[in-house]
């Protein structure tokens, strides 16, 4: 669906990230000589891990399988997702809590980021959601909220050194 045309007109700015659905994607930026960063945003099979670090991609990681696969390729750099209701991909929220305790056990040092879908991302008419869809999981979910900022913390001291 254009994806040559885009890259294309996008190769013209320069861009210092793209984000992309798959594996294979971001194979042919890379066939098209694009050397920044690359966010691949859909699921990555365990399989396809040497790959992604080969191309020396950015990857979401949504299960502690793929976090604990993940950890033979120490130059890979993953993005915690973590599933708040859209119920695509990502940790679940109950699972939060051994995400925590693998990253205090192993301190991988190659997470960089968290991230989530809002719950209703793909309702246009309520926009209000974005704004409170954060406080409301936060309040509702306290324990949660804890372990997110605890992991976040985690993540900051190992990358950033503090």
């Amino acid at each position: 669906h254009g994806f040559n045309e885009v890259y294309n007109i996008l190769s013209q700015t320069k861009p210092e990230w793209i984000a992309v659905n798959y594996i294979f994607e971001a194979e042919k930026l890379r066939d098209m000589s694009y050397e920044n960063k690359i966010l691949v945003v859909g699921p990555v099979d365990i399989s396809e891990l040497s790959k992604a670090n080969s191309l020396k991609l950015d990857i979401f990681i949504s299960s502690i399988d793929q976090l604990r696969a993940a950890q033979s390729f120490p130059e890979l750099n993953l993005h915690l997702k973590i599933d708040t209701g859209m119920s695509r991909q990502g940790f679940l929220l109950n699972d939060l809590s051994d995400v925590s305790s693998f990253i205090k056990q192993f301190k991988p040092q190659n997470i960089v980021g968290i991230c989530s879908h809002f719950s209703n991302v793909e309702d246009v008419h309520l926009h209000c959601h974005v704004i409170f869809a954060p406080k409301i999981i936060y309040r509702r979910h306290d324990k949660i909220n804890k372990q997110v900022i605890e992991i976040d913390k985690l993540i900051e001291k190992d990358f950033y050194g503090k």
